[in-house]
């Protein structure tokens, strides 16, 4: 909230109508009589009320916006309560000649006239403040009540809207907490995926029993992966480098289940190899492209990772859709998607031409 706004409409219009009623009732002489005379007096004294108001809050406002609130306080409350005092007390100095032209018809005599002076008692003796009948004393006074009614006016809209900021933050951060537990809850359905798993280990047995020595390289792949992707969600991101590493031990997982129907081609640029990505981004990448095409040793399914001098990382595979096709909630891409957006890069691209599927990934710089 911008510290010199305020909203004070309903204060200004209950402040005037306060003011206006208790002068009125202490000047009883404006409703003994109701006549003419009676009733420009009292529209005289309701608009030196109102002007008064107005005058006092642009020069408080002014005042704020001049000087700092910290260093400067006593240069703007000195500023502020001088130049207040001296318009309300001319104000009403010339509401005054207006009352009394207007009773009397003329201004003579009216610096000769007995007036109400205000003056402070003090060890006996009166003070005043009071020049050529403008009577700075009041001024003072009705100023300095005003002043201090803004000053907490001021406060209690500060106080306000940091509370509300406050709330909005604390539900901001429930809204991120939810968006957090719900992102990780859908990495983990898509990394831990049970059909892998259930895979895996049936691979696992029938080499156990085939070929003792390939199944504890294959046992030996699998601890790299799960490994690998228990901890991937430690970070926001990591090398390409890493994920290479980690890409490789999966696909040979995939490899001793599809045989020679799967093949995978690396061709990164070994300056790109310390650069940066969301973690999992080619296990999704690679797993949607196993699940959606068919594989067969005939029908061979390539997938392709290669770089480009852009420091970009294309992720593509030729196109051989099964005929039936299998449910997605298309989990992989948009995780992939949003990770990006919340580490406010550029979109992945994503392009189908029916005959080759591409995922363009734009690296990170390293730290």
């Amino acid at each position: 909230m911008n510290k010199n706004r305020l909203n004070d409409n309903w204060l200004r219009i209950a402040g005037v109508l306060l003011v206006f009623i208790l002068n009125a009732v202490i000047e009883v002489n404006y409703i003994e009589e109701w006549n003419l005379i009676t009733v420009l007096r009292v529209l005289i004294l309701l608009g030196s009320i109102i002007l008064s108001w107005q005058v006092s809050r642009f020069l408080i406002i002014y005042f704020r916006r001049k000087y700092s609130l910290g260093k400067q306080l006593l240069q703007r409350i000195l500023a502020t309560v001088l130049s207040g005092t001296v318009s309300v007390a001319l104000i009403s100095w010339v509401a005054g000649i207006s009352k009394y032209i207007v009773k009397y018809g003329t201004l003579k005599g009216f610096f000769e006239s007995p007036g109400q002076t205000t003056h402070i008692g003090l060890n006996h003796k009166t003070l005043s403040l009071t020049i050529y009948k403008i009577d700075f004393l009041l001024g003072a006074f009705s100023f300095i009540l005003l002043f201090i009614v803004y000053e907490l006016w001021f406060f209690i809209q500060q106080a306000s809207g940091d509370t509300k900021r406050l709330y909005l933050a604390e539900q901001e951060n429930e809204e991120l907490k939810k968006i957090s537990l719900h992102n990780q809850l859908e990495a983990l359905k898509s990394r831990v995926n049970p059909h892998f798993l259930f895979n895996s280990l049936n691979s696992l047995s029938t080499l156990i029993e085939e070929d003792p020595q390939q199944a504890e390289h294959f046992l030996n792949e699998l601890s790299q992966v799960y490994r690998y992707l228990l901890r991937a969600n430690d970070h926001d991101l990591t090398t390409l480098s890493s994920e290479l590493d980690f890409i490789r031990s999966y696909y040979h997982l995939l490899k001793i289940r599809h045989g020679n129907g799967l093949d995978l081609i690396i061709n990164i640029h070994e300056d790109y190899t310390c650069y940066q990505i969301p973690p999992l981004t080619l296990q999704l990448l690679v797993e949607n492209a196993v699940k959606h095409n068919v594989i067969l040793h005939d029908k061979r399914l390539i997938i392709q990772l290669e770089t480009t001098k852009h420091a970009q990382l294309i992720v593509k595979n030729n196109l051989q859709r099964k005929q039936t096709r299998v449910l997605s909630n298309q989990v992989g891409l948009s995780t992939i998607i949003t990770k990006y957006r919340m580490l406010d890069q550029p979109e992945p691209l994503v392009v189908d031409n029916g005959q080759e599927f591409s995922v363009t990934l734009p690296l990170l710089n390293p730290v």
